[in-house]
């Protein structure tokens, strides 16, 4: 059984909440063929109680799910650690962003999350791609990979883009195609 993920990953690049909700509804058009990559929900306490919660992938209806972190002590939002949002498609994808980050020691990221599948297959690899590459042009990384997610886990490397994974990114080599 794999668990296939795609994980995109970037530095400090300070955005507002408003220009990644933008890159966000982009994304969001730009995967909506995929039959598995809709609709979307806010992660809740359980599924049921997140299947209450659809999310409208335009840029207003996106921009409330965008989150801060906050201080413990007065609540308020600690800005340089950027926005996050959390959904789910009701079924077997989760899809985690972190975006606005100028923290030196939190970095941007896009992870789309696939529930277990007995195999992927030629197929399910085009996928990979192409949602890969979706990742890269909207969301511009320094580093990507598209892998199972226990390859990452197994691998013992310190960033997750070094795991040698079915496709690998790096902005100064582009894609490199190890799934054949």
């Amino acid at each position: 059984m794999y668990s296939p993920l795609i994980g995109a990953y970037w530095p400090s690049r300070k955005e507002t909440k408003e220009q990644c909700a933008e890159r966000a509804a982009i994304f969001f058009d730009l995967i909506r063929s995929y039959p598995d990559l809709t609709p979307w929900f806010a992660k809740g306490k359980s599924a049921k109680a997140a299947l209450k919660f659809p999310v409208q992938t335009s840029i207003d209806g996106i921009l409330p799910f965008f989150r801060t972190n906050n201080r413990d002590t007065d609540h308020s939002p600690i800005v340089d650690l950027g926005f996050h949002l959390d959904l789910w498609n009701g079924d077997s994808v989760s899809l985690s962003i972190c975006c606005g980050s100028f923290s030196p020691y939190i970095s941007n990221f896009v992870l789309i999350e696939f529930a277990d599948t007995p195999e992927v297959g030629s197929h399910g690899l085009v996928k990979m791609r192409s949602l890969l590459e979706v990742v890269i042009d909207i969301w511009e990384p320094d580093h990507a990979i598209a892998a199972p997610s226990q390859w990452i886990l197994e691998s013992g490397t310190k960033h997750p883009w070094q795991t040698k994974g079915w496709f690998n990114f790096s902005k100064s080599e582009g894609i490199i195609d190890n799934s054949l």
